[in-house]
This record gives C-alpha cells, structure tokens and sequence, in this order.
C-alpha cells in the first residue's frame, strides 16, 4: 500500500484486504461499492472496482409480494378493534369466494 493511505481509515483497511488478497490468489478480486473515492483509490493502486449494477430492478421485481389480503367474520370485527382475536379466526378467500386456511398458505 501507498505510505499516504494511513491504516487508521475503514477505506484503506477494505484496500489493502483487497491488495492481499489479489496477491495470494490467481484470480483477481473485485471491489464492489457505491462509493466512488474508494472505487478511484483502488484503481490507482491497481485493484479493479466496480459500481453496484444489480441494484437496478425491473418493475415486476420491485413489487413487494410479502403481502395477502385476510378476512375476518364480521361478527369478530368489534373483538378485533378492541383486542385481537385468534389467528384460527382468520381466513383467505379464492377467487371464487371460497375461504381457504391463510395461516398454512403464509
């Protein structure tokens, strides 16, 4: 490593992990990192970095699909305001209408 990049700084200790580890193996290691200052100091120091590129997502990949629509009979909904009830109590319905056992779907 270069005398002007003092171990004491994060950037320069991840650097020189890096330049170690392009010196013990045959394949050349990879920065990867959004942070531009450290993508240019391992350049100069002949390391090769990268911008994150997989941070980049379709639209379809982008909805959150943790979510499902569950029902409750609407004889419970004051009991459910007030302090919950069951999770035996709650349900999915099918397209058809149909109740369906949510909590082993989930």
């Amino acid at each position: 490593m270069p005398e002007d990049l003092p171990d004491d700084k994060p950037d320069n200790r991840i650097l020189k992990v890096c330049k170690g580890l392009s010196e013990k193996t045959k394949e050349q290691p990879v920065l990867v990192t959004k942070d531009l200052v450290l993508r240019l100091k391992a350049q100069i120091i002949g390391l090769k970095a990268e911008d994150f590129t997989t941070e980049q997502i379709t639209s379809k990949d982008a909805e959150y699909t943790g979510r499902c629509s569950l029902y409750i009979p609407d004889d419970m909904i004051k009991e459910f305001k007030k302090k919950g009830i069951s999770v035996d109590l709650v349900y999915q319905s099918d397209e058809d209408g149909l109740a369906m056992d949510a909590i082993k779907r989930l």
